[in-house]
């Protein structure tokens, strides 16, 4: 007699990889976006700082500072989102 386990529910407040994944692409889509509509002349920047932050030729840390959010400083949850949705 075979005995089987039920699958485990994900918790809904624990976010999936899928999830962050989901969470990165819209967060960098939407500061190209910004860039590319309100900053044109910045664009080829902010496309280069996330294809180095996507490579890992730069951490979180030094994408924030380079991106240089002046206006609107980022939340204090930023860098660590960014650090676990790269890794």
């Amino acid at each position: 007699h075979v005995h089987q386990q039920q699958p485990q529910q994900r918790s809904s407040q624990t976010p999936t990889a899928m999830d962050l994944l989901k969470c990165l692409r819209k967060f960098l889509h939407t500061l190209l976006d910004l860039a590319s509509n309100s900053l044109p002349d910045k664009y080829p920047l902010v496309r280069n700082l996330i294809q180095d932050l996507l490579d890992g030729n730069i951490d979180p840390d030094t994408f924030i500072k380079r991106i240089q959010i002046e206006r609107n400083p980022p939340s204090p949850s930023l860098v660590p989102f960014l650090n676990v949705s790269i890794l």
